[in-house]
C-alpha cells in the first residue's frame, strides 16, 4: 500500500481495443468542446542517443478549457514535432503548439493561434469536487475504430491516491466506461461538468479505465501560472504499516492508535519526521494501521493530506521514543533516485573514438530489460539491475554506461564484444561521478593511454586506448556512421571548458 503499486505498473498509456458501449449522440454543447489531436513525435533512440527513432504518428483527444487552452495528456504530445487539432466544427486540421507539459501527472496544455477557433469551441466547466463511487459518467473522445466523436458511459468504481508516473502521487478515478486508444486526453462528464480527462487503462482487464480528476488538474493549472512546470510537493519519506504486534509494543504505540512507521527520511528540518517515528495523525486526521485516513467521503492513502497542506508543511502527531509529539514536516520533491525518467528531455551523450557514453535512465534500463540480452543483466550483476531502485549516493551521481557496442573503427579492434549498458567505473583510476565528469576527465587528460574500467562482471570490462589515436578516430567514426554531433549540447559546454 505504501510502496509503488505493482498493479498500476501494468497500466499503460495505450488502451485495450475493447468494443465501446455507445449510446445517443452527446449534448451539442459538450461535444463542441472536444477535439481530436494528431501528433507526430520524434522519440529518442536510447541506444543511438545522437539521433531519434522513426517519426511516430498517433491520435488522442483533448478538451477546451478557460483561457483559450486545450487540455490533454502529456503522453499524447510528448516529443511531438507537429501537433494538429481537428473537430466536426472545422473539418481541416489546425496547427497547435504545446505550451506546457507535465509528464509526471500526464497533463499538457495546447494553444491554437485563432480566436475564431475558440468561438466555435467553448470551454467546459470543471467540476470542483471529486465524484462519488457509483456516479454515472459520460466519456467523450476520438478512439480507434472510426473518425467521428465517440460517447461511452460507465460508473465511478473507486477513487484512490496512488502513483502516476515518475514517482508522482495523485488522485486517480477508476471508471468502467469503455475506452480505447485515442481516448487519451478526452473528458469525462457528470451532470454536464467535466470531472477529469481519461489517461489510461489496464490491458489485462475489461472496462477498467482511469481518469485524472479536476482536483489534480487544478493543481497543475495553478503550478503553470508562472509559465513553468514545477514538481509537485511530496512527503520526502518512506513508511511501513504499524501492524505487527511486536513492532507496536517495541515502539509503544497505543492499542487504540493506527499509524505508519517512518523507515527513511530525506533532507529535512530537525523538527520534522525521524526514522522510527510512528505517524498516527496527519492534518487532524487519524491513520489506521494501513495508512488510510477519512477524506473525500472514503478511506484514502494518508499522503493525500499533503496536497491540501498550507505553506508546504504538514502537521502531524507522532509517537517518538514512546511519547506523543506534535510536529510540522516540510514537504520536499521526492527521493533523488540514481535511475530517473527523462520526462520530455532527450538523453545526454558523449562520443570519443568508437565509444558512445550516456547516462542511464529508467527509460534506458526498461528498454534494455526487454531486449534479447536481458537474461545476462542479472548474471553479470549489472547496476541496471542491482541499483535499479537505489537512491543517489551523491547528489550529482549518475550511472554512466555504454549506449551501444563500440562503433566500427580499427582503433577498437578486439573490443567488439563490449556490451550495451555496461557501467563505467573509472578512467585512468579516476572514479567517474557522472557524464559531465567523464567529459572533464577526458578533456583534461594528458596521459599516453586511456584506461576505461567498467563495473559489470563481463569478459570485456577493461578497454585501453592510445589517447591520441582514440581522439583522432572520432571524426572518422562520425563520418562512417553519419553522426552529426559527437556530443549533446550540455556536454559540448563542458568539453569547451565549462563546468
Amino acid at each position: 500500500m505504501l510502496k509503488p503499486n505493482p498493479t498500476f505498473m501494468l497500466v499503460t498509456a495505450v488502451f485495450l481495443a475493447w468494443a465501446p458501449r455507445c449510446h445517443a449522440q452527446p449534448d451539442e454543447g459538450l461535444s463542441a468542446s472536444v477535439v481530436k489531436i494528431h501528433s507526430t513525435a520524434l522519440l529518442p533512440d536510447y541506444y543511438r542517443p545522437w539521433t531519434s527513432r522513426q517519426p511516430r504518428r498517433s491520435t488522442g483527444s483533448g478538451v477546451v478549457i478557460d483561457g483559450n487552452r486545450i487540455l490533454t495528456n502529456a503522453h499524447v504530445v510528448r516529443y511531438a514535432e507537429e501537433v494538429l487539432v481537428q473537430s466536426p466544427k472545422l473539418g481541416r486540421k489546425i496547427p497547435a503548439k504545446v505550451e506546457m507539459i507535465s509528464t509526471g501527472i500526464d497533463l499538457a496544455i495546447l494553444s491554437v493561434d485563432s480566436d475564431e477557433f475558440f468561438e466555435l469551441h467553448p470551454p467546459v466547466e470543471l467540476r470542483d469536487t471529486v465524484p462519488d463511487d457509483g456516479d454515472r459518467v459520460t466519456v467523450l473522445g476520438y478512439p480507434m475504430g472510426g473518425d467521428s466523436l465517440s460517447t461511452t458511459e460507465g460508473v465511478v468504481s473507486r477513487v484512490e491516491y496512488t502513483d502516476f508516473y515518475y514517482g508522482v502521487l495523485g488522485l486517480r478515478v477508476q471508471i468502467d466506461a469503455a475506452v480505447n486508444p485515442g481516448n487519451s486526453g478526452g473528458p469525462a462528464f457528470l451532470d454536464g461538468q467535466c470531472i477529469g480527462v481519461v489517461f489510461s487503462g489496464i490491458t489485462e482487464a475489461d472496462n477498467i479505465g482511469y481518469v485524472i480528476p479536476t482536483a489534480e488538474i487544478a493543481i497543475f493549472l495553478d503550478d503553470i501560472e508562472d509559465g513553468a512546470v514545477g514538481s509537485k510537493p511530496v512527503l520526502d519519506a518512506r513508511f511501513m504499516p504499524a501492524e505487527n504486534p511486536s513492532l507496536r509494543d517495541f515502539l509503544n504505540v497505543p492499542l487504540t492508535a493506527g499509524g505508519v512507521v517512518v523507515t527513511w527520511v530525506g533532507p529535512t528540518e530537525e523538527e520534522g519526521l525521524r526514522v522510527m517515528d510512528v505517524v498516527i495523525e496527519i492534518e487532524g486526521r487519524p491513520l489506521d494501521d494501513q495508512g488510510q485516513i477519512d477524506a473525500l467521503g472514503r478511506r484514502i492513502d494518508f499522503r493525500y493530506a499533503a496536497d491540501g497542506a498550507d505553506d508546504n508543511t504538514v502537521d502531524m502527531v507522532v509517537i517518538r521514543d514512546g511519547e506523543r509529539a506534535e510536529i510540522s514536516h516540510p514537504l520536499g520533491h521526492g527521493e533523488p533516485k540514481l535511475l530517473s525518467f527523462l520526462g520530455e528531455e532527450r538523453p545526454e551523450y558523449f562520443l570519443i573514438g568508437p565509444l558512445c557514453f550516456t547516462e542511464a535512465t529508467l527509460d534506458f534500463a526498461r528498454l534494455t530489460e526487454m531486449s534479447a540480452w536481458a537474461p545476462y543483466l542479472q548474471h553479470r550483476e549489472s547496476p541496471l539491475v542491482t541499483r535499479y531502485v537505489d537512491s543517489k549516493r551523491d547528489p550529482d551521481e549518475a550511472l554512466v554506461v555504454l549506449a551501444c557496442p563500440p562503433l566500427s573503427h580499427p582503433v577498437g579492434r578486439g573490443y567488439d564484444d563490449a556490451e550495451i549498458g555496461i557501467a563505467l567505473k573509472s578512467v585512468n583510476g579516476v572514479e567517474i561521478l557522472n557524464l559531465a565528469h567523464l567529459v572533464q576527465v577526458l578533456r583534461d587528460s594528458e596521459d599516453a593511454y586511456v584506461n576505461f574500467q567498467f563495473v559489470d562482471e563481463t569478459d570485456i570490462n577493461v578497454l585501453v586506448f592510445d589517447r591520441e589515436a582514440l581522439e583522432g578516430a572520432t571524426e572518422e567514426v562520425l563520418d562512417r556512421h553519419s553522426i552529426r554531433s559527437r556530443m549533446s549540447p550540455a556536454m559540448a559546454e563542458v568539453w569547451e571548458g565549462g563546468e
